[in-house]
């Protein structure tokens, strides 16, 4: 009996392997699709807002904090 049992789980489990790797899969897949959106979207937004500082590697260019945090270089950022 135990070694029916054995050899049930032996063949089974590469299965069920096989099962969860197309089921991330599918579900990594779509969120590549939706990140690709996401992307899409903000690039529209920026040519809309008439903002095309775009670095080649497509990342837009770094602002800094807002002026209310005191601009770059001041002491909240040393501070932590």
């Amino acid at each position: 009996m135990e070694v029916l049992i054995i050899l049930l789980i032996w063949f089974v489990a590469p299965l069920v392997e096989m099962g969860f790797i197309i089921g991330l899969s599918v579900q990594n897949s779509r969120y590549k699709k939706r990140i690709e959106e996401l992307e899409r979207q903000a690039e529209q937004q920026n040519i809309n807002a008439g903002r095309g500082d775009r670095m080649p590697g497509g990342m837009c260019q770094p602002s800094g904090p807002p002026k209310a945090w005191g601009g770059r270089g001041s002491g909240w950022a040393r501070a932590m």
